[in-house]
């Protein structure tokens, strides 16, 4: 039986320029993955107002002199719909929270129950491999 050895030599100086590019297929194939993660994370969100959905975004970033995209919201809320919140209850003891809920009258209570994140951006992040 014959052997066959097989080597490779990489030029490193063109490698580094093909992921510094920013126009270059690396930096077009990062856009493509990222824009995949955004389509799967606007699916996963919620949809109460639309107002989370709108923020998600993509940025193009450089890390090390490697391009990349990183996907993400910036509104408020985007971090506790993401990781949940534990119990909220008023600063003072004996003190109730006030808030009024969209089409509904003013709500008064002691505590808020802790509520669990959805994780969209995560659950999103495996869209990127295809």
């Amino acid at each position: 039986m014959a052997h066959v050895r097989v080597t490779h030599s990489f030029d490193m100086g063109a490698v580094r320029v093909m992921q510094q590019n920013p126009a270059g297929g690396v930096a077009r194939d990062m856009c493509r993955r990222g824009q995949k993660v955004r389509s799967r994370a606007l699916q996963l969100a919620g949809e109460d107002t639309g107002r989370l959905r709108a923020s998600i975004h993509i940025e193009h970033i450089e890390r090390g002199g490697v391009v990349g995209a990183r996907v993400g919201s910036n509104v408020e809320h985007a971090a506790f719909h993401h990781e949940g919140h534990g119990e909220i209850v008023p600063r003072r003891p004996g003190g109730v929270l006030v808030f009024k809920p969209r089409g509904g009258p003013l709500v008064f209570t002691k505590r808020v129950r802790p509520v669990e994140g959805t994780e969209y951006l995560r659950k999103a992040l495996p869209a990127a491999r295809d």
